[in-house]
């Protein structure tokens, strides 16, 4: 079904709703019209981060573009070095380096990571070593009622090792625009496969 039509179903039917439902509803019409949802979950320390969005491709080719671990430099921005260290039949172990511009600044980290895969709907992943004091989190493909549509969520934990505590107003928005260049790296590379 077209996206825009799932978007306009969906604010037509919020008249009736009520605050909870609304901002449900209106979150899911935003994700059923393109968009890439970020939430910061403050519940919790550390922070939980979550993007959310939706793929129009199929689960197995998000899968295949979220464990080509080794190319991820090739299309998610952010990402200067991506290379697969060693596999098993029960993890991958990944060095990465990524780059992050805020202001006039960037900011750069490297980490090995440990990705455990749960085929063909799960990557979960943690710090094994690296630029901060811990990371962990996970990727998570859901198939939608379309069987050539995706929903794909990235959540991610870390704490820095800043000896400077940087406020929240300064790292939100730097953490959303990555956070969104990710997935949408991502939804292209998937996208674009035959």
């Amino acid at each position: 079904m077209n996206r825009w039509l799932v978007a306009l179903l969906v604010f037509a039917s919020a008249a009736r709703a009520s605050a909870a439902e609304l901002e449900r509803m209106t979150t899911e019409a935003f994700i059923q019209s393109g968009g890439i949802l970020v939430e910061f979950d403050e519940r919790e320390r550390p922070r939980t981060l979550r993007a959310t969005c939706l793929v129009w491709a199929s689960p197995e080719k998000v899968w295949s573009v979220v464990t080509d671990y080794g190319h991820w430099s090739e299309f998610v921005p952010g990402f200067t070095l991506s290379r697969v260290l060693r596999t098993s039949t029960t993890e991958t172990v990944v060095e990465q380096d990524t780059t992050v511009q805020v202001l006039v600044l960037k900011i750069k980290s490297h980490a090995t990571m440990r990705m455990k895969e749960t085929r063909p709907s799960r990557v979960d992943f943690e710090q094994m070593k690296g630029d901060f004091k811990m990371c962990d989190g996970r990727w998570l493909i859901v198939p939608t009622d379309d069987p050539d549509v995706s929903r794909l969520t990235y959540e991610m934990r870390a704490i820095t090792r800043s000896i400077i505590p940087t406020p929240d107003f300064l790292v939100r928005p730097v953490l959303r625009r990555e956070l969104e260049h990710r997935l949408q790296g991502i939804r292209t590379r998937a996208e674009q496969l035959p």
